[in-house]
């Protein structure tokens, strides 16, 4: 858990000065040589509770926001190159 950056917090219309956030880090790996970093952003209020909280991969088969009521409406990838 943590303080939203100012552009998450204002994506998921959050107050960054007040709200804290749950997040998701992965590595995803090829070869065993990392080639993906990805990050998800929650509110805590929605992943109070639910398997978004386990530190560990967690998975569900119709999709874990749409498990616990809140059916994903859009993503936001961000790509970056080093």
């Amino acid at each position: 858990m943590e303080i939203p950056p100012a552009t998450v917090a204002e994506r998921l219309g959050l107050d960054a000065e007040k709200d804290i956030v749950v997040v998701r880090r992965r590595v995803r790996y090829v070869d065993d040589a990392p080639f993906q970093v990805a990050d998800s952003y929650f509110p805590e209020d929605l992943a109070r509770g639910t398997a978004l909280m386990q530190p560990k991969d967690v998975s569900v088969l119709s999709g874990l926001l749409a498990s616990i009521g809140h059916a994903q409406k859009r993503l936001v990838d961000e790509i970056q190159i080093p």
